[in-house]
């Protein structure tokens, strides 16, 4: 993952300063402006995508502690100053799509539970994780904690031999079939999809900035990789 770092206190700023965050594995720099974007389709790619994406936790990390940085600036504006309104609504913006996109995924944990987990357990080392410690975290003792709750609500008056809990029998994973829209970033390789016949498949050219209704599972490693937006 990409690794974020820099200045963003300007980041609403209208007085036309150019702080930028770098991303040091590509050696590219973006803007204050170009990092809200980036935060902002990976908020979208994550409510429109069947399945929990890769997290964002760096790029998220950075720009909520500069959202605090820029509400500390802000006590320096007097509030009769026009841009003090404007500052407060950019700060507001930012944290809303912080907090709705973080929400997300934790509904998203919530319902794929024990299939998250189950993945987790069998992950590679080498292999990125859908989780961030902090997600692991809460998804390892919400586990833990409706387990303990169906023990002690029903289980335990159960016999013997039925009270053991079988996850697998409750296991819901993400429908990865369900079509989505998508809008291509970058020129792309076809992808195969199903024409809708059990004869055969038809190639679909993911060409920039084409849009398309496609299934999931045919994008899904090009959003995960960012080459795809989900709209």
């Amino acid at each position: 993952m990409a690794s974020y770092s820099g200045n963003l206190t300007q980041l609403s700023d209208f007085l036309g300063t150019a702080d930028t965050i770098s991303e040091t594995e590509d050696a590219e720099f973006l803007s204050a402006s170009e990092a809200v974007k980036k935060l902002e389709e990976s908020w979208l790619n994550e409510m429109l995508a069947p399945e929990l994406l890769l997290p964002q936790t760096e790029l998220v990390d950075c720009l909520l502690e500069q959202t605090k940085n820029m509400e500390e600036n802000l006590m320096a504006i007097s509030k009769s100053d026009f841009r003090f309104a404007l500052h407060r609504m950019e700060v507001e913006r930012i944290r809303y799509i912080v907090t709705s996109y973080l929400r997300i995924r934790l509904e998203k944990i919530e319902k794929f539970l024990c299939f998250l987990l189950n993945n987790e357990n069998k992950r590679q080392r080498n292999e990125p994780s859908l989780l961030t410690e902090d997600e692991l975290k809460f998804a390892q003792e919400l586990n833990s904690n409706t387990e303990s709750h169906l023990k002690t609500l029903g289980l335990r008056h159960m016999p013997t031999n039925m009270r053991d809990i079988n996850t697998q029998k409750f296991m819901i994973a993400p429908n990865r079939d369900s079509y989505v829209f998508a809008r291509v970033k970058d020129d792309a390789p076809s992808v195969l999809v199903s024409d809708g016949t059990s004869e055969g498949e038809m190639e679909v050219e993911l060409l920039k900035n084409s849009q398309h209704l496609l299934p999931y599972r045919s994008i899904a490693s090009l959003v995960q990789n960012n080459v795809v937006n989900l709209m």
